[in-house]
């Protein structure tokens, strides 16, 4: 399942990324206005 999380350089966002990256068969995207500091993403 591909999910797209826009919001992701902020709190709610960066958190609901770094839960979804460890659950199997999901792909997370992430869109923000701003660089993100996660790494992959």
């Amino acid at each position: 399942m591909r999910i797209l999380v826009t919001g992701a350089s902020g709190f709610v966002g960066g958190a609901l990324l770094r839960r979804l990256a460890d659950v199997p068969g999901v792909q997370a995207f992430g869109v923000a206005r701003r660089p993100l500091p996660l790494p992959n993403y």
